[in-house]
């Protein structure tokens, strides 16, 4: 089987149609599982010189969030202030804690009552969670608070081999701009440093496709959010007027070229 695949290219296993309301939560976090696992047996049976993007176990490691900013720090960006913790009181006494968002430590999701998947997302800390977590309302749990930064410019940058595709996103009416992505608009942004720091984490985090969250705070200095990998990306260029996606066919076609 492996000498007829050139490269895989995958982004997230799924339960087929409709299957997602028939089952139970507990039974549909089995049947996940047995997808995830089944996807993992199957890249097993390759020959190792196929690249896979991005590998499974990879991509499992690269979503953690806090590993994610400890590699970054380690090439070079800029993090905001940030604490992993339950307690309550000490992430209250952080100087920026009047500012702060809470994130999922990984990409994690849970089942709700009417058997439908959710994706656990970024939240900003309001005077009502702020209450709760006074109220230690916080402490069976870990949690992932980080500093909300005062941002002047938002971007996604795409990183694929030695293509590194970054849009500013233009039209953003404030936090967490991927709740309304299909009403902006998304421009080409060149920024050498930048370019490099991503290409650097892309190397250390060994994977072959990413796609970065940074942010230009007002004070002029740029913010490593996030890497996804892998994460959405032609929404960017969705009529292919910068060429997005028949660049990164190129790029599945030249891997495949050089692991025959």
């Amino acid at each position: 089987m492996s000498s007829d695949v050139g490269t895989v290219w995958w982004s997230h296993t799924s339960m087929p149609g409709e299957a997602n309301g028939l089952f139970e939560p507990h039974l549909r976090e089995f049947i996940d599982e047995e997808y995830y696992s089944s996807l993992i047996a199957l890249l097993s049976l390759l020959d190792s010189n196929i690249p896979v993007i991005n590998h499974p176990v990879k991509h499992l490691i690269a979503g953690h969030k806090s590993y994610q900013q400890r590699i970054a720090n380690q090439v070079g960006f800029r993090l905001p202030n940030q604490l992993i913790t339950n307690n309550g009181d000490l992430f209250l006494n952080q100087h920026w804690s009047k500012s702060a968002v809470y994130k999922p430590i990984s990409n994690s999701q849970y089942i709700s009552n009417n058997k439908k998947s959710y994706f656990a997302t970024v939240k900003e800390i309001n005077k009502s969670l702020a209450k709760r977590i006074q109220n230690k309302d916080i402490e069976l749990y870990i949690h992932h608070f980080q500093e909300k930064i005062d941002t002047l410019e938002e971007y996604r940058i795409t990183v694929f081999g030695d293509h590194v595709m970054a849009f500013r996103v233009e039209g953003s009416r404030g936090f967490d701009w991927r709740i309304y992505i299909n009403e902006l608009r998304y421009r080409p942004f060149i920024n050498e440093e930048l370019t490099t720091l991503c290409r650097k984490y892309m190397t250390q985090m060994g994977i072959l496709f990413g796609c970065f969250d940074i942010i230009l705070g007002k004070d002029g200095q740029y913010y490593f959010i996030e890497c996804n990998a892998p994460g959405y990306f032609l929404f960017l260029d969705p009529v292919g007027r910068y060429d997005l996606a028949k660049s990164f066919a190129q790029y599945l076609r030249i891997l495949s070229m050089s692991s025959i």
